[in-house]
């Protein structure tokens, strides 16, 4: 039986937390693509991802995730999307950021297991009126 997809974004985040960019590599399909909210791009395929991760690490010095209101829904037989919402702060280069973000996940059968397949989590701006 297959692990509660939810489950699988809050190990996604926690390995972020501990700057652990082998653990998220690990929970990932080979085609994953994900908004780098940092780099301001796609990135594209598990080896990219894994290059970025380790630049932005290597760049934070804190990272602190909380994801809240997580919902799973099935797409067919052997995918799920699952949505929710991140608070995050870390220290980039010395300067503290803080970003609250919608999420979006979606993950697939694979190897026994669930994969991510792709993430979004773009920030949202304050009201600048």
């Amino acid at each position: 039986m297959f692990e509660n997809p939810c489950h699988i974004l809050e190990q996604v985040f926690a390995a972020l937390d501990r700057r652990d960019a082998d653990a998220i590599v690990e929970l990932m399909a080979a085609d994953v693509v994900l908004v780098d909210e940092i780099s301001r791009r796609w990135l594209k395929g598990r080896d990219e991802v894994a290059d970025q991760l380790r630049t932005m690490l290597a760049a934070t010095s804190s990272v602190n995730s909380r994801l809240s209101d997580l919902h799973s829904r099935p797409l067919g037989s052997d995918a799920v999307l699952v949505t929710g919402w991140l608070d995050q702060r870390y220290c980039l280069d010395g300067q503290d950021q803080t970003i609250t973000a919608p999420l979006s996940a979606c993950l697939e059968a694979e190897q026994g297991g669930w994969r991510l397949v792709s993430l979004h989590a773009v920030p949202l701006v304050e009201n600048q009126n």
